[in-house]
């Protein structure tokens, strides 16, 4: 069996998933799907592109407010719906990039990484020597989501499954 690292995994996932996109639309109206449904879809979708990166940038990687439990709530959900990734490994690579910003040990430079490689999620494998962010652990929110991140991202989809046609039925019904 090949081993692939994280990086390759990262890639494969992305090219994946965009392909999935793509042929899904079409499939979607193919299959009866309606603008409005779909205009809802991408709605959804900007919200949780929305929310996930105040989550892991703003509130997990810099500390910068306090969230009521309610943001948490929505803020755990489109991390987890977005699919970043492991908050701790989101947060340990933002504080590495702003260590060395800029530098050849900034894992995402766009000075030393193409925008490509970005999308692809092929950034470099860090050169320096992380320390584990001690507030990270002080936040049991933070703790829970990468204790379970990979358990939790199957809940929005089992979600999605069951209730796909009355979520979309009662959405498309109120407007």
């Amino acid at each position: 069996m090949i081993k692939l690292s994280y990086t390759d995994r990262t890639t494969i996932r992305v090219l994946f998933l965009t392909s999935l996109a793509l042929l899904g639309i079409p499939y979607y109206f193919l299959n009866g799907g309606t603008l409005e449904g779909f205009l809802l879809i991408r709605l959804v979708g900007h919200l949780i592109g929305y929310f996930a990166p105040i989550a892991h940038h703003r509130w997990l990687s810099h500390n910068h407010f306090e969230a009521t439990f309610a943001g948490k709530c929505i803020m755990s959900l489109s991390l987890v719906s977005s699919g970043i990734g492991d908050p701790l490994q989101i947060v340990a690579g933002h504080r590495i990039h702003h260590a060395h910003s800029d530098t050849e040990n900034d894992i995402h430079s766009p000075r030393y990484l193409s925008a490509w490689r970005m999308w692809l999620g092929r950034f470099t494998e860090p050169k320096v020597t992380v320390r584990p962010p001690k507030d990270f652990f002080r936040n049991p929110w933070a703790v829970f989501l990468h204790n379970h991140y990979w358990k939790l991202s199957f809940f929005p989809l089992i979600i999605q499954l069951f209730l796909n046609h009355y979520f979309y039925s009662f959405f498309l019904f109120l407007i």
